[in-house]
Parts: structure tokens; C-alpha cells; sequence
């Protein structure tokens, strides 16, 4: 697995599914597929991955504030009726915004808002309501 991971990073993947999420924004289909991939690769803990490696793409990819997380919060806007979608992105941010620079950027970005708004919108998917749950405090604290 160790390898495999090693030659996705090598080959750009993260890079490449972001450039497909731009160039495809209006498939629900691809835009969910790609959070799903963006987390596999960056948002897991792995035990039998280069710590190292996995933050250097980490912080690569959250850096990049236009083609990072906000193609990720542009998916979550876009298909709001995605539950599965809804959860993944924000299961995937709240990973991030444990970043100060991301919190910074996803909130001035509006992140809280579009979380708050599927909350409200799905308040029985008690996935989003644990991940939401978790975010708007990262992104709010002392509120």
C-alpha cells in the first residue's frame, strides 16, 4: 500500500482530480467520487505511510486556495441535495481546517454558511450532523 500511495503523489493524483473536478463542475457524480478520492489520499490516517509525505501533500493541497479545498466547498455548494456528498466534504475540510491557515481561508470563503445550510436541509442525516457538528466549532471557536 505504502508504494502505491507513493506512486499516486509521484503521478500528481491529487492534482489531477482537482483539475477534473474544474472541469467537470456540473457532475454530481465526479465532483462526489473525487471528495471520496481527495479524502482517501489526503485526510486518513495511514500507519504504513511516510507521515512526512502524506503532510507535505497535505499542506501542498491546502495552500493552494484556488484549486484546494475551495473546489471542495464549490461541490458542496453546487449539489446541496447530496447528502453523501455533504458528508464527505465536510468530514474532508474538518480535516483540514485543523490547519490555522485553512480555517482562515475556508471561513472567509464561507464554509460556515454552506455547512449551516445543510445542516438545516438535512437534519436526519446524522453523518452530516456529526461532521457539521465538529467543523462550525473549528471554524467559529468561543461561539
Amino acid at each position: 500500500m505504502n508504494a502505491a500511495l507513493e506512486a499516486l503523489f509521484d503521478l500528481q493524483a491529487v492534482e489531477t482530480i482537482v483539475a477534473a473536478m474544474k472541469s467537470f463542475p456540473n457532475s454530481g457524480r465526479l465532483q462526489m467520487e473525487a471528495i471520496t478520492a481527495l479524502d482517501c489520499l489526503l485526510g486518513c490516517d495511514r500507519m504504513d505511510f511516510d507521515k512526512k509525505k502524506l503532510h507535505t501533500a497535505t499542506v501542498k493541497f491546502a495552500s493552494d486556495e484556488k484549486d484546494g479545498p475551495l473546489a471542495v466547498l464549490k461541490a458542496m455548494r453546487e449539489f446541496p441535495d447530496g447528502v453523501m456528498l455533504q458528508v464527505f466534504g465536510c468530514r474532508f475540510l474538518c480535516k483540514l481546517c485543523e490547519e490555522e491557515h485553512v480555517r482562515v481561508s475556508m471561513r472567509k470563503a464561507g464554509l460556515g454558511s454552506t455547512v449551516a445550510a445543510s445542516l438545516e436541509k438535512n437534519p436526519e442525516a446524522k453523518d452530516l450532523q456529526e461532521w457539521g457538528g465538529k467543523i462550525l466549532p473549528l471554524l467559529f471557536p468561543g461561539r
